[in-house]
């Protein structure tokens, strides 16, 4: 229970000489932010009860229900004891930002945008166990020999050494801090080109520049950390993105006003290299001369996309648009390094995959009345931290990333009717979507650990149907209130996955099954 405050400052100056056009400005930062990873055991191994020889009896658990499983300790809904957190999170952050801009003619705009960005993050677990004379136990502590607690013989089932009373991951009250500078850059042009021709395209550049968090495996107030104040440092280099983007549209093709046509291609470039070392003194950047890295993985992804459709009004109120896209997605340059593999045998396989993305709509809109159906194909292609984000932290967990995972695979369908009057429109939409192979990450114990570990996976096949209602009413029956409602109701099951056939019939996590909003607006 405590105070926790942030403060930000903003200032920006803008200013147009002719064509030209220019602003500037710079936002401040600085935040305290709540915990939000507990430490936990089973809930009854510890409490008032329990006593450590020489410490005395221990108090400060928190009895509770586990309210989302598998990464804070066993399953939802299934008791816990939270003994500690991972601490308040200080941020620092600070974005200068410039944004130029240059009218070509009074229908064509080309813009340059420059942002740097310095953020510092830093936090210090904290444990909540203290003994009967006030003084707080930590981690490393809880490794005194006893046989029982509460009565129990705690065994390895409970995630303990058998006659060791040891909380499984004593290093989850250490401290770390983050430093991460970025810069980005783009250009976009954006207007009439030609005739009936416009323009949408648009170029972006993102690096980090220093991306670097060292974290140590104790507290520095448990008496571990005098004579151990080990840790790691995770960096990254090489690592960053570019994209380009260009899309032509012409609202009269051909002449005739009844045809549109858009076209455009996409290229998108990242690179990621994360490197984890072991470090023999937390307190500086040396790194272990007998264990140098802990874990190094990346690679580079490159996406080419063209696209285009053409919509045609064929007869009054009826419409039909008719499109496709092409893929092709590239990895290359795999690295994945461990302690125990540091000769390239893990490296992912250079692979490519391509894709073909046809959509189809058919529109009906009598007075005011709108009727819509339509139908499509579309690929999410794995980006790089799902395909090479491989890191081990100081408690022993991992990060598993897959380098084989494959596209997620769409066909999504969508009926929309809509009703127009004076003051707004009432909207429905029915929707239903079979994704197969989509990506999600899920906890697992590595065999055998009794420490939980994030891993990247695909899940066989995701079936979602739902009903979509909006009612947007501008100065309801006269008055000076506007309103608007929006209400989702969806269900989404695992239909199919080869990866864990338990989970076949469960809903999707993280995907609500009713959702309203209501927003309302006084003039």
């Amino acid at each position: 229970d405590t105070n926790l405050q942030g403060f930000k400052t903003f200032g920006s100056y803008g200013e147009k000489f002719g064509d030209f056009s220019t602003y500037f400005s710079y936002n401040h930062l600085e935040n305290e932010g709540q915990p939000m990873t507990p430490t936990v055991v089973t809930s009854g191994l510890l409490g008032s009860s329990a006593k450590l020889p020489s410490k005395g009896a221990l108090s400060g658990g928190i009895d509770e229900l586990n309210p989302k499983g598998n990464g804070q300790g066993g399953n939802a809904g299934t008791p816990m004891l939270q003994i500690g957190s991972d601490g308040i999170t200080h941020t620092i952050d600070d974005l200068y930002k410039w944004k130029g801009g240059y009218d070509i003619n009074p229908e064509l705009t080309t813009t340059f945008t420059a942002a740097y960005e310095h953020f510092e993050v830093s936090k210090t677990g904290k444990s909540f166990l203290t003994n009967d004379t006030g003084q707080t136990i930590w981690g490393s502590q809880l490794g005194e020999t006893t046989k029982t607690v509460n009565g129990k013989l705690v065994g390895q089932n409970d995630g303990y050494s058998a006659n060791n009373y040891k909380l499984a991951n004593s290093t989850a009250f250490g401290k770390s801090d983050q430093l991460r500078e970025t810069l980005t850059l783009g250009w976009g042009l954006n207007g009439r080109i030609a005739g009936n021709w416009f323009t949408n395209t648009n170029v972006s550049y993102f690096d980090i520049l220093n991306d670097t968090t060292l974290a140590s495996s104790y507290n520095p107030n448990d008496p571990a950390f005098k004579t151990n104040n080990v840790g790691t440092k995770t960096s990254w280099a090489d690592s960053g993105w570019v994209n380009f983007t260009s899309k032509f549209n012409n609202e009269e093709f051909f002449g005739n006003k009844d045809l549109s046509f858009a076209t455009g291609y996409e290229y998108q470039h990242s690179t990621m290299l994360q490197t984890v070392n072991n470090l023999s003194n937390y307190s500086s950047t040396t790194i272990n001369a007998t264990k140098p890295i802990s874990t190094q993985s990346g690679g580079t992804l490159d996406t080419h996309g063209l696209f285009g459709q053409l919509s045609w009004r064929f007869i009054k109120d009826w419409d039909a648009t008719l499109g496709t896209r092409l893929e092709r997605w590239n990895l290359s340059d795999g690295t994945y390094l461990t302690t125990a593999k540091m000769d390239g045998s893990l490296n992912p396989q250079d692979r490519q995959v391509s894709a073909w993305s046809p959509k189809f709509s058919l529109g009906y809109q009598p007075g005011r009345w709108k009727f819509r159906y339509s139908v499509g194909k579309a690929y999410r292609f794995p980006v790089a931290d799902e395909l090479f984000g491989n890191s081990n932290s100081v408690n022993g967990s991992q990060t598993l990333a897959d380098a084989t995972l494959k596209p997620e695979d769409g066909t999504h369908h969508n009926i929309l009717g809509e009703y127009d009057f004076d003051d707004g429109y009432i909207r429905l939409n029915l929707f239903h979507e079979n994704i197969r192979n989509a990506i999600y990450s899920q906890y697992i114990y590595l065999p055998g650990t009794t420490t939980l570990s994030s891993l990247i996976s695909s899940i066989g096949e995701v079936e979602t149907n739902g009903i979509d209602t909006t009612i947007n009413f501008d100065r309801v029956m006269g008055s000076d209130f506007d309103v608007k409602v929006n209400t989702t109701i969806l269900d989404a099951t695992i239909i199919a996955n080869p990866l864990n056939p338990k989970l076949v019939g469960n809903q999707m996590p993280l995907m609500p099954n009713y959702r309203t909003n209501m927003l309302t607006t006084y003039h």
